[in-house]
């Protein structure tokens, strides 16, 4: 009777929690991000392809249209944010060692704002007429 019991699994670790803890939140947040940056990417593409010539000059123009603008940020926002969950993802199932995960995840993260800061910077200075 003991022995049977001993393989059954508690049900706090049937909550669907994965290796690091946090469940389904990461593959619902990285599910929306994929879908954004797909819907974002195709009116980027769509609008860059079809309504310019891809002269340094037409996209100079593109850029200071505050939607082609406002959208190029958020694709590059989302990006990173899609690029910091898949990372976290791999080292918290790959890296055992939690100072070696710490380090890396701090790393990563900043990697990412880094990706973002400069790229909304760059579409804002398009915009703005640079």
């Amino acid at each position: 009777m003991n022995s049977a019991k001993n393989l059954r699994t508690p049900m706090k670790k049937a909550l669907g929690k994965g290796a690091s803890g946090h469940g389904t939140e990461h593959v619902i947040q990285q599910r929306a991000l994929a879908v954004g940056l797909l819907v974002g990417f195709v009116f980027c593409f769509s609008s860059l392809v079809f309504t310019t010539n891809l002269s340094y000059e037409s996209l100079r123009v593109w850029f200071r249209n505050p939607l082609n603008a406002a959208t190029m940020a958020v694709v590059i926002a989302a990006g990173a944010g899609h690029f910091r969950l898949g990372i976290q993802v791999v080292i918290e199932d790959y890296i055992h060692k939690g100072s070696t995960k710490l380090l890396l995840m701090l790393a990563s993260t900043l990697f990412a704002a880094l990706v973002a800061m400069f790229g909304i910077f760059v579409v804002l200075k398009l915009y703005l007429g640079a």
